[in-house]
Formats: C-alpha cells, sequence, structure tokens
C-alpha cells in the first residue's frame, strides 16, 4: 500500500514517548514522517523535502532550543548514563540486506536535505525496507531538538553495534540539555511494530559484545 496522502489511524493521546504503530496492511518500502494532529490522531504520511524544510523552519520560528552531542564513542558507558544509553533486543539478528537498505533511505534523505534533518518533538522520521525500520524519534518530553546528520547517525549506530551486535535490534539516545534526546535506531517490522515507544522496552544495554 503506497503512501500517497495522510493517513488517520484511530484517535490515541500521544504519551512523552510517542506511540507510532505500524500495521502489515500499511507496511510499504519508502521514508515516512509520523506525528499526531490536533485531534490526537496518529498520522504517517510520506517523508518529502519539502516537509523537512517546513519542520526545520518551523523549529526556527518557535524559538526552541537546538541541542549539539559530541561524537567521542564511548564503549563503556553505563546503561543509565546521564548522556548516552542504549536499549538493545539480544538473541535477536535482523535481515542484513533489509537493515543495510533501510539505513540508506534514511541516511539518502539526511544528505538531501543538506546533510541535515531535524525532527520536530513529538513526531518521528523513519524508513522501511522489508522487514526492518530504521528511525529517529524526538521524545514528547524533550524541550530542544537535535540536528541528526548522516555523521552523527551513522556514528549512533555504530554505538549499537558496539554495544548490541551486528545487526541486532537496538536504539541509541543521547541526553545534552534536551535531556531526553532523539531516540535512534532499528528494529524488525513484523507485521506490526511500534516502533519508538517499544524501542527503550529491552532491560539489555549490551549484548556482551
Amino acid at each position: 500500500m503506497l503512501f500517497t496522502t495522510a493517513i488517520l489511524l484511530l484517535p490515541i493521546a500521544a504519551p512523552l514517548i510517542s506511540a507510532f504503530s505500524l500495521h502489515s496492511k500499511n507496511i510499504t518500502n519508502g521514508i515516512f514522517k509520523a506525528y499526531h494532529d490536533k485531534t490526537g490522531n496518529e498520522v504517517h504520511e510520506i517523508l518529502t523535502l519539502d516537509g523537512i524544510n517546513k519542520d526545520a523552519q518551523a523549529a526556527v520560528a518557535s524559538g526552541v532550543a537546538v541541542a549539539t552531542r559530541s561524537l567521542d564513542k564511548n564503549p563503556h558507558v553505563a546503561r543509565f548514563d546521564t548522556a548516552r544509553r542504549s536499549w538493545c533486543g539480544c538473541g535477536l539478528n535482523m535481515d542484513h540486506s533489509d537493515c543495510d537498505n533501510a539505513v540508506e533511505l534514511l541516511k539518502r534523505q539526511i544528505r538531501a536535505h543538506n546533510g541535515q534533518i531535524f525532527v520536530p518533538i513529538g513526531q518521528a522520521y523513519y524508513s522501511i525496507y522489508g522487514n526492518v525500520v530504521a528511525f529517529v524519534c524526538s521524545p514528547g518530553s524533550n524541550s530542544a531538538i537535535t540536528g541528526i546528520t548522516e555523521s552523527s547517525f551513522t556514528w549512533a549506530l555504530g554505538f549499537l553495534t558496539d554495544h548490541c551486535g551486528r545487526y541486532v535490534p537496538g536504539t541509541y539516545i543521547e541526553g545534552a540539555i534536551n535531556v531526553a534526546g532523539e531516540l535512534e535506531g532499528y528494529m524488525e517490522v513484523n507485521g506490526g511494530v511500534d516502533f519508538c515507544a517499544k524501542s527503550t522496552s529491552s532491560s539489555s544495554w549490551n549484548c556482551g559484545h
């Protein structure tokens, strides 16, 4: 099914980490945006460069703080470190080709938008390829946004590889001034998944790698 127009699902209240569900009938390869409209409906639509531009302009106009991050990778960061955290789907292994392609779709969109995107608070940008979804979710509890570049996204996934293992589902988050930070990672779709809210449900921060 192609997302040629916005798709409205059942009204739900957006939690601090917004719940965005993928259902098997709606899943198709591509890159998308998820958010809740003014009445609480969950909306998924194709992510366009024009849409990314409007989101960035709206963020600047709102005066929201912009956080920065350090790319100093530390393989020994503790699970509940205030700066960097990871959640791992230990024992799982994503399809390698699907994972590579899902990640590349999101990176390609970042490159196309002058090398940086800003995901609005309470929203998500995500890409799907086959049975894998790669995502950047901005929790509703955030008080700032972080510019996501291709290198920072690659770094985040490298952090997950260090902690979780190659092609193991995982989520990375960095604090800085917005405390929660953006959730960045990938996981299997498996016919439907609440990919933002469930991305931090694992009790494992490291799979022994």
